[in-house]
């Protein structure tokens, strides 16, 4: 097979989720037998609110330009 870096690197978290029924941890679902939606981080949010302000700036700053020219 491949080197054992490589192949772990493939799996990913398949290992842990693997691990764990092995140890009689069951799989965690919801009502409809999904696995849970991954809630996003709280940085991925501000990030995208900060892109808004910037853009939001940008546009405010073309405008105020635009009237004085």
């Amino acid at each position: 097979g491949e080197p054992p870096r490589i192949a772990h690197a493939r799996v990913g978290k398949q290992v842990a989720i693997i691990a764990g029924l092995a140890e009689g941890k069951g799989v965690r679902t919801d009502e409809r037998g999904l696995p849970p939606l991954e809630e996003p981080s709280p940085f991925e949010v501000n990030q995208l609110a900060i892109i808004l302000i910037v853009a939001l700036m940008v546009s405010i700053l073309v405008n105020i330009i635009l009237a004085v020219m």
